[in-house]
């Protein structure tokens, strides 16, 4: 309940306490004060399992070296540094943050107003069949009325976050599906949104990572090919649930510029 305060304070106090916390942690973040952030964060399986990020493979290196555990805030102290020093040599700094909402981007705004904002968006209907493995079976039509109702109805508020940030915020805006049919184009109003020239390498790893001879797996960055794989949920989602999907998130579909099939 929202009216009855508990230990740590009303439902709605405890949840807007949570967010700043996690926007201040973007913010540490990506201004490299990583000793602010927690030693779960530090040594979390992304960090010290994946090797996603170049930048801190010698963090990596060292905590693998010594043993890590969140308790072991020694050992973290003494890797860090690696970490951080990689970070402030960096020319971008940047995250990408999964299932973040309006509210929070606004919210980051306010912490620090120098943070690029890229909103990047995808299809439900390809997000539905993401989430689920890539497969769904032809009876999956009221879990799939059951998820549209509520994610498209986040996807909503977000929007409208988003359009009320964008008054006073420089947002921009990227669609999955442009990405993935036409990467040059999304890089060009990417690097022109930060002011930055394209670095060659970064065009070839996109030309041979999608439209490699091999997929990485549903975790993976590398694709066969990416068109494929955006607009995948047509031949694999039946068309119960794909009518579904798009009853519920019409407006969604409008305002992202969807097609309804």
């Amino acid at each position: 309940s929202t009216s009855n305060p508990g230990k740590y304070g009303t439902t709605v106090e405890v949840l807007r306490n949570v967010i700043n916390e996690i926007c201040q942690g973007l913010v540490d973040l990506l201004n490299c004060n990583l000793d602010k952030l927690s030693p779960e964060i530090l040594t979390h399986y992304f960090v010290y399992d994946w090797d996603k990020s170049a930048a801190l493979g010698s963090y990596r290196s060292c905590l693998r070296k010594y043993g890590k555990t969140p308790k072991n805030t020694s050992v973290i102290n003494q890797c860090l540094p690696l970490a951080m020093e990689s970070c402030r040599k960096s020319k971008i700094r940047a995250t990408k943050v999964i299932r973040v909402t309006g509210y929070m981007l606004e919210n980051l705004s306010k912490i620090d107003s120098d943070i690029k904002i890229i909103h990047y968006v995808r299809d439900p209907r390809a997000l539905f069949l993401s989430q689920r493995g890539g497969k769904v079976l032809p009876n999956a039509v009221n879990s799939s009325a059951l998820w549209a109702n509520s994610w498209c109805s986040r996807l909503v508020a977000d929007y409208r976050h988003v359009r009320h940030l964008a008054e006073t915020v420089d947002i921009l805006q990227i669609r999955y599906e442009d990405l993935a049919t036409n990467f040059s184009h999304a890089i060009h109003k990417i690097y022109k949104y930060i002011k930055r020239s394209i670095p060659e390498e970064l065009i070839n790893w996109f030309q041979t990572n999608t439209n490699a001879t091999k997929s990485n797996g549903p975790m993976g960055t590398t694709r066969t090919n990416s068109t494929a794989t955006a607009y995948r949920w047509r031949h694999h989602l039946p068309d119960t649930v794909i009518n579904t999907i798009s009853k519920y998130c019409a407006n969604v579909l409008r305002i992202y510029r969807y097609a309804e099939k």
